[in-house]
């Protein structure tokens, strides 16, 4: 039987919810930085104090429901399957990743912010050596960008390999857990989540605009009437394999 009987019994898969809340506190204590206007070392401070009440009013929440992130876990043999999933995803990364303009644009104010700590976040382009224009809203607000330069900072590793590399290959490596996640809280069993998630990465290899995706997907377009040109395609793609395999699976 491919339907789990009791899915919501185990709150093993929430432990992934836990770093989602970490980086939701870095996002919120970067905000108010950005729009009070305080040194960007607070940054750090106001992430710190956020985090640990934060936590501990969940540690209280968890308590009292039981839903405890990580309690009813058991291993099954379908993780071994995400585990190598999870790194043969994270090494395909590091050889089919190409360079992007925003590590130029974007990511030169959080590395030129790294030498002006006691200043407020920027808030116009740096990679230029002129008064520019600022950023928008929506790339001011994201903070991906000054937490990678930030943990690069304070790890003693430098930023923009941390940017490129470490961020990425972490975000890759997570991926299969967060679509086996998905899939078991439709109700999948461990096996036919853990299939599902192997779907969906396959429809991102194939999506991506390296050479190996272009080699991998180039017959794709005879088979769906058209080629798969964007990460948001494979990834609406991806999901809908999940979907589809959930409701072929009886889900």
């Amino acid at each position: 039987m491919l339907i789990s009987e009791k899915p919501a019994d185990s709150n093993a898969g929430d432990v992934l919810l836990l770093p989602i809340a970490a980086v939701a506190f870095w996002t919120l204590a970067y905000h108010l930085v950005l729009i009070a206007r305080w040194p960007a070392e607070t940054i750090t401070w106001c992430f710190l104090a956020l985090a640990i009440s934060g936590f501990l009013l969940l540690r209280r929440l968890w308590k009292k429901t039981g839903a405890i992130p990580g309690k009813g876990y058991r291993f099954h043999l379908s993780h071994v399957l995400l585990l190598v999933l999870g790194l043969a995803y994270a090494i395909t990364i590091l050889f089919v990743r190409r360079p992007n303009q925003d590590d130029v644009v974007y990511f030169h104010r959080a590395l030129a912010q790294l030498s002006a700590l006691d200043q407020p976040v920027f808030l116009h382009q740096t990679s230029v050596d002129m008064n520019a224009a600022a950023f928008s809203p929506v790339h001011l607000a994201t903070s991906h960008e000054m937490l990678m330069a930030f943990l690069g900072h304070y790890l003693g590793i430098k930023p923009l390999y941390v940017y490129q590399v470490v961020g990425h290959a972490f975000a890759a490596f997570s991926l299969p857990f967060v679509l086996y996640w998905c899939t078991r809280r439709l109700g999948l069993d461990r096996w036919a989540a853990g299939i599902g998630s192997l779907l969906g990465i396959c429809f991102l290899i194939i999506a991506d605009e390296s050479a190996l995706g272009s080699l991998l997907g180039a017959g794709f377009s005879l088979v769906a009437g058209h080629s798969l040109e964007s990460i948001n395609t494979a990834g609406m793609l991806g999901f809908a394999t999940d979907l589809a395999f959930a409701d072929w699976s009886g889900a």
